[in-house]
């Protein structure tokens, strides 16, 4: 049976990306649940946007989809020469009438943080997947999140960055519990965690890297 969620899915992998139909699905719903002011740490050509710009216009939500990219990718993309995405971005979101419930903001991480005096209800990042890069954008983000928000951490399945950031500024912090993981993604609310909420945090982790380990196992399988 063909569902709403499935046109969703549909229209969403015409736009190029690397997040999968599971996390879109776990960022329209969150997104759906939240009023305010989002704000995702790189967006490329904007497959994750669109999830969340769509559920706020779907659910009648107030807030923005802040969208912070160079849109001139990180080293991850350009190995084969210089890219500029922004205007296919752009394209995409006018594609599907979800333009009014975005806001652009051509910058990198650090210094949009720098010049953003706003509060957010969500924050997504899903910039560079190096160690550096990932805490620095955990560093310069996170104060702007409201109490009660949530978190999510994209690609904490292979890649180093930011599961290392978790391990160092998650797991044993007092303000945040970990709330759960889809696909690659983590998700984490900005609230103090019970002992149960903190015990649940170390076999969430502890099951991503079990998770992880089984891909590699397979992978070379293969």
């Amino acid at each position: 049976m063909f569902t709403e969620m499935d046109s969703i899915h549909k229209n969403a992998n015409t736009i190029n990306g690397w997040l999968s139909r599971s996390e879109g699905e776990l960022l329209y719903k969150l997104a759906s649940s939240l009023s305010g002011n989002i704000v995702e740490i790189g967006s490329f050509e904007g497959r994750s946007t669109f999830y969340m710009a769509l559920a706020k216009k779907d659910n009648e939500k107030n807030g923005f989809i802040y969208a912070v990219d160079t849109f001139t990718g990180s080293t991850e993309h350009t190995k084969h020469g210089k890219i500029d995405t922004y205007n296919t971005f752009i394209d995409n979101m006018k594609k599907y009438n979800i333009m009014d419930y975005v806001k652009p903001i051509r910058n990198t991480s650090i210094k949009a943080a720098n010049e953003c005096n706003r509060s957010f209800s969500m924050i997504f990042i899903d910039g560079a997947h190096d160690h550096d890069n990932a805490k620095s954008d955990f560093l310069a983000w996170s104060p702007k999140l409201e109490d009660g928000g949530m978190l999510l951490f994209h690609d904490t399945i292979m890649w180093k960055g930011p599961k290392r950031v978790i391990k160092e500024c998650i797991l044993n912090n007092d303000e945040y519990t970990i709330k759960g993981i889809v696909h690659s993604i983590m998700y984490i609310q900005k609230s103090p965690p019970s002992f149960l909420g903190k015990l649940k945090g170390f076999l969430i982790y502890g099951y991503r890297g079990l998770y992880e380990l089984m891909y590699k196992i397979k992978k070379r399988k293969l």
